[in-house]
């Protein structure tokens, strides 16, 4: 990851305090830093290189090339053997914990209102759809990609210039990783779309992945709300102010949805508010949400219906899930970004709906991160998909024989279903490109991990 510092941060002398960092200059260095480098291979001329100790790869063992590349400063929190050149050398007790701080410093500094969105899936999503629309009246900054971990939460904050409106991703994978993050963020709206069973597998159960999720409410302003799904279950004072979202009993409700190949569509009522006739392209429950949180998140910072409605309208044409392709007569639906029970369950429903009367088709990889419950995670997944009236049913990786299990006792026809095995991915495109139904929708799932994105561009090729 690299981002580009804010200008006031770029003064050595004011990083080094924003971080609490000793600043001790080698050589003859630079006055200024701007901007911050993870890996030394995306370093450019002016960076500071963080040298973080990873699970693979020691970072203090890529100095030198990072300042091959013409980093002006190395960020340490060990002794580590260092080069005699031009640069600064800034040291702290621990990188996390100093990133954290100066993002911290530079927040209250900005000023400006802060979103936060979390959950167990779909948060890029949202915040770039709360980006978009906010900007219809406001000047919105946010965090980039899936930037939302202990690094790229404070680093995507280091970047923001000038805002009235932040909308950031906070993203926990194990216990105690999102009270800091909150704390760093401070935000006025924390928006938690629902806690499923994403990274289960590195907590204790389900209850303790809930109060850690729940945590991103420890952080609120004093005035701030906890937006949330009706249902979730939470102390009744978690936090300053509460707004639920769903289709009843809830603050805001759904009215009139329908779900079909045009996507979601939905009238939206948030008390003397009504927004009407909204549309999103991801069909089912979870696009539905989708235009809830956005609906609630609008209202609470001011907007109109109208300029509700348009935001919604402009962040629709740029969602980044359930992408298709028309290749032929066949349409491709690529949704490889990540996958999670639930995503998988959303991704499922879209296809249903999105397919219409064309034959559908799956191709789904693993599942990452749910421990030792996967097996059955993944045999629950193969059920869903067995109802979803599929004509055949793609199964890579080393979880396939699970999800196959679970599809062949929910009913699929064993000529239907098709496994590979990891690493198989060139016999996957070569079924693939053999067996399509005409006119077929297929819809590709699974984690990074087993790298479907990658099978995906190769059927195209194989197709065209």
């Amino acid at each position: 990851m690299r981002i580009a510092l804010a200008t006031p941060l770029r003064n050595v002398k004011t990083l080094a305090a924003a971080l609490g960092a000793a600043a001790i200059p080698m050589g003859l260095p630079a006055p200024e830093i701007k901007g911050i480098s993870t890996h030394a291979a995306e370093c450019q001329a002016g960076d500071l290189f963080l040298a973080i100790r990873g699970r693979r790869h020691n970072g203090a063992g890529f100095i030198p090339q990072a300042l091959a590349r013409g980093a002006a400063g190395v960020l340490t929190d060990r002794p580590v053997p260092l080069p005699r050149q031009n640069y600064w050398h800034l040291r702290v007790p621990d990188i996390g914990r100093a990133l954290l701080r100066a993002a911290s410093r530079w927040r209250r500094v900005l000023g400006a209102r802060v979103i936060g969105v979390t959950g167990s899936s779909g948060k890029t999503t949202v915040k770039e759809l709360l980006a978009t629309m906010l900007a219809e009246k406001y000047r919105v900054a946010k965090t980039e990609g899936n930037h939302n971990s202990a690094v790229g939460l404070p680093l995507s904050l280091l970047s923001v210039e000038a805002a009235e409106i932040v909308v950031a991703e906070l993203g926990v994978s194990a216990p105690g990783e999102m009270q800091p993050l909150a704390a760093t963020l401070a935000p006025d709206i924390a928006v938690l779309l629902g806690v499923g069973s994403a990274h289960i597998g590195n907590f204790p159960d389900y209850e303790a992945l809930l109060r850690e999720k729940l945590l991103v409410a420890s952080g609120l302003t004093p005035d701030g709300w906890l937006v949330l799904p009706t249902g979730l279950p939470h102390a009744p004072d978690i936090a300053p102010n509460i707004c639920s979202v769903g289709q009843c009993d809830a603050d805001v409700v759904a009215e009139a949805a329908s779900y079909g190949a045009h996507g979601t569509r939905a009238t939206v009522r948030a008390g003397e508010m009504t927004v009407p006739d909204l549309t999103w392209p991801l069909a089912g429950r979870t696009g539905l949400s989708t235009l809830l949180f956005a609906v609630a998140v609008g209202r609470l910072s001011g907007l109109d219906a109208p300029t509700i409605r348009r935001g919604i309208s402009r962040a629709a044409l740029q969602t980044p899930r359930m992408q298709t392709v028309r290749v032929g007569d066949r349409l491709l639906i690529d949704d490889t970004y990540n996958a999670s029970p639930e995503a998988m369950r959303a991704a499922l429903e879209g296809l249903f709906y999105l397919a219409a009367d064309r034959p559908r088709v799956a191709v789904l990889g693993d599942m990452a991160e749910l421990g030792a419950k996967a097996a059955g995670y993944h045999e629950t997944v193969g059920m869903l998909a067995a109802g979803c009236g599929l004509a055949h049913l793609y199964l890579y990786g080393d979880a396939a024989r699970d999800y196959a299990r679970g599809a062949l006792r929910a009913g699929i026809l064993p000529d239907a279903l098709h496994i590979f095995e990891k690493g198989e991915g060139a016999a996957l495109v070569a079924a693939l490109s053999g067996e399509l139904p005409r006119n077929a929708a297929v819809l590709f799932k699974g984690s990074r991990t087993v790298a479907l994105d990658e099978i995906f561009q190769m059927l195209r090729e194989a197709l065209k």
